[in-house]
């Protein structure tokens, strides 16, 4: 949630790792630290047919929602 200052700086930390090697984030979603913000987020990428190569999530829950899309 951009409301709260360590989400927000774990963003800003995650952008500059990728600048300092010069990459790109294939995709950024700004959501609640919550399971189903990783399950849709994968779910999408799936179906879109577009996938990452890694999968930064900022929290557990968004972790836990990735990994149960990506099982499925």
């Amino acid at each position: 949630p951009t409301d709260i200052l360590t989400a927000t700086q774990r963003e800003e930390g995650f952008i500059a790792a990728l600048k300092e090697v010069g990459l790109t984030p294939f995709d950024i979603i700004r959501n609640e630290f919550e399971i189903k913000t990783g399950y849709t987020a994968v779910k999408r990428w799936i179906e879109e047919k577009s996938l990452p190569t890694a999968v930064f999530a900022a929290d557990d829950h968004i972790a836990f929602g990735a990994i149960d899309a990506a099982r499925e």
